[in-house]
Formats: C-alpha cells, sequence, structure tokens
C-alpha cells in the first residue's frame, strides 16, 4: 500500500495534467472556436445566442432556479462577447437585463472556468448542430418554391 506523501504526488500529477488539458480546451474554444460561431451567428444573422448550464461557464455568474433545478444562463452576442443572462420561467424566454448590457465580458482565456468549459463546448456544437438542420430545412422549403 503507498504512503501519504506517495498518494500525494500522484494526486499533484493527474491535477497538472487535468489543468493542461483543460487550459487547452479552453484555448481551442475562445481562438477557433467561438470566433467560427460568431462569424456563422453573422451569416445567419442571429445577434445572440442563450446557453443554458448545469455548471457556471465564468466564475461570476448568478445562479437561477426554476420549478425544478438550478441553471445558469449566458448570452453569446454576435461580435464575441459575453452578458450574463436570465431566463424568464412562465414567459419561457431567456433575456439580459436592460442593467447588464453594457456589461460585456470578453472571450478570452480567463473568463471561462474550468469545469464550465467542457459544458459550453457541448451547448456550442449542439446549437451548431441545431441551427445547420434549421437552415437546411429552410433552404429545402425555399427550393421547392423556385
Amino acid at each position: 500500500m503507498e504512503n501519504f506523501n506517495e498518494l500525494l504526488e500522484q494526486a499533484e500529477q493527474i491535477a497538472d495534467r487535468r489543468k493542461a488539458i483543460f487550459n487547452q480546451l479552453i484555448s481551442k474554444v475562445t481562438a477557433e472556436i467561438l470566433p467560427k460561431f460568431c462569424e456563422i451567428m453573422e451569416n445567419f444573422e442571429i445577434k445572440r445566442c442563450f446557453f443554458r448550464s448545469s455548471n457556471p461557464i465564468n466564475s461570476c455568474q448568478e445562479k437561477q432556479t426554476d420549478e425544478d433545478s438550478e441553471f445558469y444562463c449566458l448570452c453569446l452576442n454576435q461580435n464575441g462577447t459575453f452578458n450574463d443572462a436570465k431566463y424568464e420561467f412562465y414567459e419561457g424566454k431567456y433575456f439580459v437585463p436592460e442593467n447588464w448590457k453594457d456589461q460585456n465580458f470578453v472571450n478570452d482565456q480567463n473568463y471561462f472556468t474550468r469545469c464550465g468549459i467542457v459544458e459550453f463546448s457541448k451547448l456550442l456544437n449542439s446549437r451548431l448542430t441545431d441551427l445547420i438542420k434549421k437552415y437546411d430545412a429552410k433552404v429545402k422549403e425555399a427550393e421547392k418554391l423556385l
């Protein structure tokens, strides 16, 4: 059986590897994926995209609740900046409160939390898939009219 110091050393090595991997993912998202996603938003004339996550995507997000869950909301603007957002349960809508609209966060590596970046990457991928399906259907619909 390993002694405490050996276990501690192994835990530090694992933590360092995890940190390096998370930092690589954050770098990839901020440098490549988000700019491309914002370009797609511009091409589709989408001004903002809202995301709902179970983990905070950044360290200063406000936890929200509805009838059965706790969550965090984020708005990605077409220009690549972020705002915290809210979800109105009864109306079923996401929005950025007026007093938050000037509080944009810049897309950089210090913005994301390590626990939030994985979920946010999956949300981006899912949203992109949905957008492609939606606009492919619109193109097919338009082609039928021609």
